[in-house]
């Protein structure tokens, strides 16, 4: 997992992009389509998928850098007046994955982010069967004791989440900026997780 910019905003999650030994080019790529309602996103390599519900989202056709320029990596973003959504993600083998503390320890480390700029609430949860950790960007004008309101809009509220199964490790990162209160915005986000359904793709074609 590479570290996370939280400068960033709303920009994607980073995570190792090295695929499965004997993986070929086209198992590789992520596929992803609409169906049933939802964006579907397929990993034939993991031979699993994931389905978000269509609401308004699309693929997000940003700049990809680094960790984002995978071939692994998607993006949907959903924007509703002065509110944008987005859901972004990788498929990684499980090896990889230690523990959601460990992970965010890690990443806090490498990111050297200013106090001012640091995650505010940050908190830890199973969700659907998501290991989870949310938390909220501080606006640069609010300071440290506005960020922790809840019913102050920080500058973008998080909520990364990582599933594990068979040999595959997804995580995803939903974040939502806006003039939206942080609680608000992270029950909303908790509610887009909860929604979101993970797949067998071999045991769907039988």
């Amino acid at each position: 997992m590479r570290a996370w910019n939280f400068r960033g905003g709303c920009v994607a999650l980073g995570l190792l992009a090295a695929g499965p030994a004997g993986v070929g080019a086209a198992e590789e790529k992520l596929v992803v389509h609409a169906e049933n309602g939802a964006l579907r996103i397929e990993f034939a390599a993991s031979r699993l998928a994931l389905s978000v519900p269509k609401r308004g989202f699309i693929e997000d056709p940003g700049r990809r850098e680094g960790a984002a320029a995978s071939p692994r990596y998607f993006a949907l973003r959903e924007a509703i007046g002065p509110r944008t959504t987005v859901v972004s993600g990788w498929f990684e083998g499980r090896a990889r994955f230690t523990s959601v503390k460990k992970l965010w320890a890690a990443e806090l480390k490498a990111a050297k982010t200013p106090a001012a700029e640091a995650p505010r609430r940050v908190t830890f949860a199973k969700i659907a069967g998501w290991e989870t950790v949310a938390y909220e960007r501080p606006a640069p004008s609010t300071g440290a004791g506005a960020a922790a309101n809840p019913k102050t809009a920080p500058a973008s509220t998080h909520l990364r989440a990582h599933w594990l199964q068979g040999d595959t490790w997804i995580e995803l990162h939903l974040s939502m900026t806006g003039p939206v209160p942080a609680e608000e915005a992270r029950a909303a986000l908790v509610a887009l997780l909860k929604s979101v359904a993970v797949s067998e793709i071999a045991a769907e074609k039988k």
